[in-house]
Formats: C-alpha cells, structure tokens, sequence
C-alpha cells in the first residue's frame, strides 16, 4: 500500500469554477479576483481583503511600487471560492483524520502527538509528531528513510529556519542561537494527511511507524 503524505481534495464543483474562468476573457484581475476577495473578507468577518500570490506576499504589498507582481489569478481564485464554499466539509475531515491518530498513539511514550489546544481551532494543515530527547537527526531519518521504504510517505516538515543559508548570512545566526527551535526541528517527523485519508490508511501509517521506532530507536540516541 502506498499512503502518500499529501493529496488534493478536488471535486467536479472546483474543476467546474476553474473551467468556467479559462473559458473568460479574464485570467487575472477579473471579476473572480473580486469576489474571492470578498468571499474570504466575509468568512474572516473582516471588511477587506487582498488576495496575493501566497502568504508572505502580503508583507510585501509596499514593492509594488518597484515593480514587483504579487497578483493571485482568477484561476487560483475559481478554486479558492470553491474550496471556501466547502471549507467547513474540509476541516472536519482534517479533524477527523488527526483525531485517529490522537488515538492510535495515544500510548506511544517515544513521540510527542500534537493535541488540540482548549479554546482554539486548529486547520489541522500538517500532522508532525515529535521524536522524545535525546534522539536526534541520526534517528529521525533513519526513520524516514524506513518509513519512506514501507509506502509511507512522510517529511522533515520544520527545518530550523534561522539556519537556512540565506538568514544565517545575512543576520550572523548559528547554530546554538535558538536551542529549543533547533531542538524541535532535530526529531520532526509529518505523517500523512490529507482530506481523503481512511481509518484503514492511518492505521496503516501508525503500524509501520511502531515497527520502524522498535527497529530503529532505543538502541541509542545521542544527539
């Protein structure tokens, strides 16, 4: 079986929406634009909002002015309005599927499961379960590998993001300066989600994911 760690959830009523902007005379800055706008301002319970090309372009609305081009199409827009219209569909499936693996790890004492937080709604975007110390990288991709070996397509999913050569050059980090981020991002590991993960499938991933932690871990972990 393979259990990919991400998939689309992409329904006629999406290809339907982009479909019928393709046919338009408007890829981008149309009435499309406008209305995802819109929409999500709404869904927001704010008054405005501007749609750009992803999340970090909207630090960055000032380069306009220099310009550069931030602008969301009106194809990425068909299928935002679309998947906005079915977004409480799409998150209680993501919740559902975490749910599962709350439960099924429940017992796991070598990995700490992400929970709920009391008086917070979580989008459930990614699954990442955490290595307990003093394991490290060594283990945590060897485990990967292991995992990635038996279908089960998992990732490193928060590298220490201080350290990526472009940060660490233009502000003098080193490894050291955030102990406890560096730490974290040392045992991650995401697991598959997605909105059409079954019961079966997570049962699967959590099956694998115990034979690879008894073949694999506590032998020895030194950071």
């Amino acid at each position: 079986m393979q259990i990919p760690l991400s998939r689309p959830d992409v329904t006629e009523w999406e290809i339907e929406r982009v479909v019928k902007v393709l046919r338009s005379p408007h890829l981008s800055l149309g009435p499309t634009l406008r209305q995802f706008e819109h929409a999500f301002a709404t869904y927001m319970g704010r008054r405005h909002a501007v749609a750009v090309n992803r999340g970090t372009s909207g630090r960055w609305l000032a380069h306009e002015q220099l310009g550069y081009n931030f602008r969301l199409s009106d194809i990425d827009c068909a299928l935002g309005l679309a998947q906005l219209s079915r977004i409480d569909e799409i998150k209680a499936r993501r919740r559902r599927v975490a749910a599962w693996y709350q439960e099924m790890l429940a017992a796991e004492d070598r990995l700490i499961v992400p929970q709920d937080a009391p008086g917070r709604e979580i989008s459930w975007f990614v699954f990442v379960v955490q290595l307990t110390e003093p394991c490290g990288v060594p283990q945590r991709d060897r485990i990967l590998q292991e995992m990635e070996r038996r279908g089960i397509q998992v990732g490193n999913c928060f590298p220490s993001v201080h350290l990526r050569p472009f940060l660490a050059a233009e502000h003098g980090y080193a490894p050291g300066d955030f102990p406890i981020a560096e730490s974290v991002s040392r045992r991650t590991i995401a697991l598959p989600l997605h909105n059409r993960l079954t019961q079966d499938e997570v049962a699967t991933a959590r099956g694998a994911l115990r034979v690879v932690l008894d073949a694999i871990l506590w032998q020895a972990c030194p950071i």
